[in-house]
């Protein structure tokens, strides 16, 4: 393994030199870009037309960025280019659209340096916006994007290995996404039913969300929520800050984080359980008469709006429990002036 990861190096390191030495010696920069430039590798744009009416659309791509917009028009349109290493199947049978891409192996694709513009490399979908599909996405390599105008759907899932996420103005029944390295942002996003985004590395954002219960899970990763109006909130992260704020929450929120802090600014619930191991918490609320505390810090100090209350503060009245835990950290609760 160290023999091959030295000969990598080798090569890269002459690859380079090489391309400095014949700059300098008049190579035509254009020509150079041209070079490390993969996109006559790929045929002219494809687009396939479907006027019958989809229900479910399944999306199973290799290394394609996915670009849904919304379109006045009758009609669904698929836009794409095909590699001269691609398989691809675009068909619709009894209501359900399937694209499919497959890339064949190229066993010495690490010496490969060049690159393909985005809009190459991306599969462009235009849906009625007068259509209520369900969506499946599963992709290896690639962002998802939802933006432009405003779609109906009803169960969106999405399961990336490596791209981001992006959607807004989107009506959904239900939605999930699944991603292994990634972010995720969404943008006034209304879900009728439940919630669920989770990726091992990346950042977790909401934006004007409507749903009922709410899970958001990062292992690597800040998660961001402002403004949610939801049932319930549960949001985790191992190494990441976790912030809430402007957000209506009927029922309890949730917020629980290894190594990171915990903030919550003017957001209701019906109760609060907040921890941290190492980061500190705080809380900012525009009343604490209906709260009941029940707050430890092991390495830290609490403070009430002012007044310092130790490492441990609990009281017996309240309707609205405010539970804090704390290993390494500071506890605020503050009352918005």
């Amino acid at each position: 393994m160290k023999a091959l990861t030295k000969l990598l190096l080798l090569i890269f390191v002459v690859g380079l030199v090489l391309s400095v030495v014949a700059f300098f010696g008049g190579l035509d920069v254009i020509g150079l870009r041209d070079f490390f430039n993969d996109a006559e590798s790929y045929g002219d744009q494809i687009t396939y037309t479907e006027n019958a009416e989809i229900t479910t659309i399944n999306i199973d791509v290799e290394t394609r960025n996915i670009n849904i917009i919304p379109t006045a028009s009758a009609e669904l349109l698929v836009m794409y280019h095909v590699h001269e290493k691609d398989d691809w199947i675009v068909e619709e049978n009894n209501g359900i659209l399937t694209i499919y891409q497959n890339k064949e192996l190229e066993v010495f694709n690490w010496f490969n340096f060049k690159f393909v513009p985005a809009d190459i490399i991306t599969v462009y979908i235009e849906i009625p916006d007068a259509w209520v599909v369900d969506l499946d996405i599963n992709s290896d390599v690639g962002n998802v994007t939802i933006e432009y105008g405003e779609l109906s759907m009803s169960d969106v899932n999405i399961n990336s290995a490596t791209g981001n996420v992006n959607l807004s103005d989107l009506d959904t029944d239900m939605l999930n996404i699944d991603l292994n390295t990634g972010n995720v942002h969404l943008d006034r996003v209304n879900v009728s039913d439940d919630l669920f985004v989770s990726t091992d590395t990346g950042r977790v954002s909401l934006d004007t969300v409507t749903a009922l219960n709410v899970i958001l899970e990062s292992n690597t990763g800040s998660v961001i929520v402002d403004e949610l109006t939801g049932t319930a909130l549960t949001a985790t992260s191992d190494t990441g800050t976790i912030e809430v704020k402007n957000s209506e929450i009927t029922n309890q929120v949730d917020l629980d984080t290894d190594t990171g802090a915990v903030k919550v600014y003017l957001t209701t619930g019906s109760g609060y359980d907040l921890s941290s191991s190492t980061g500190s918490v705080t809380v900012t609320l525009t009343s604490l008469a209906d709260l009941r505390y029940d707050l430890q810090t092991s390495t830290g100090d609490i403070d009430i709006d002012g007044d310092d209350q130790g490492n441990r503060h609990s009281t017996s009245t309240g309707s609205i429990l405010l539970k804090v835990r704390v290993s390494t950290g500071n506890i605020s609760i503050r009352v918005l002036d």
